[in-house]
């Protein structure tokens, strides 16, 4: 099999599975299964039932870790 120099879609658009979502955000999967739980995160589920696979946006995670930033004060 012949693969591209490069990864035809760019890094933000990719999709991550629950554990390198985790990662990403510092979090357990546990954590985020309670966000997933309480809809404070987006994701994608692909399947029905126990064959359901879940899938995040890179751009999406990066938007939710943003949302949490806390600005300093100027003193």
């Amino acid at each position: 099999m012949i693969r591209p120099m490069h990864d035809p879609k760019p890094d933000h658009d990719r999709l991550l599975d629950k554990s390198e979502a985790a990662k990403f955000l510092y979090v357990s999967p546990r954590t985020l299964d309670g966000y997933m739980r309480q809809r404070r995160i987006p994701y994608y589920k692909l399947g029905r039932g126990r064959n359901a696979v879940v899938r995040f946006k890179r751009a999406d995670l990066e938007t939710v870790l943003g949302a949490c930033r806390v600005d300093a004060v100027p003193r």
